[in-house]
């Protein structure tokens, strides 16, 4: 319980910001950077992509949930909408066997979201 009620409200003082910041900012290595492998940053979303579908849905979903957590800051329905087609763009096109796959470890949907959000704020 005391995690929802952590994250889930708009930060009403600076050291709630900053930690709600810090929990999208989290969010958005682990599924997009959180290994070296080759030279190329990849993240549990292209991981748990090469399951067939449902990897893409769990990697969909995850992503919501990074743009859940952005709402909070207040920042404008049209950020959100372009952070929305960042992810539904993501996911489609790791829908694609294989090509899906690749494309997805070089399009970082969530880190470009980050970037969104920190400079809306």
């Amino acid at each position: 319980m005391d995690f929802f009620l952590k994250y889930h409200h708009p930060p009403r003082t600076e050291k709630e910001r900053e930690d709600l910041y810090g929990r999208i900012r989290w969010i958005a290595f682990w599924l997009d950077n959180v290994a070296n492998v080759g030279g190329l940053n990849i993240g549990l979303e292209s991981i748990v992509g090469l399951i067939p579908v449902f990897g893409d849905f769990i990697g969909l979903f995850a992503s919501l949930y990074q743009i859940y957590l952005s709402r909070l800051f207040g920042i404008p329905m049209h950020l959100l909408m372009r952070m929305l087609l960042n992810v539904v763009l993501d996911f489609l096109v790791g829908l694609v066997p294989w090509i899906g796959d690749v494309l997805d470890v070089f399009y970082k949907s969530n880190q470009y979201n980050l970037t969104i959000l920190s400079v809306s704020g």
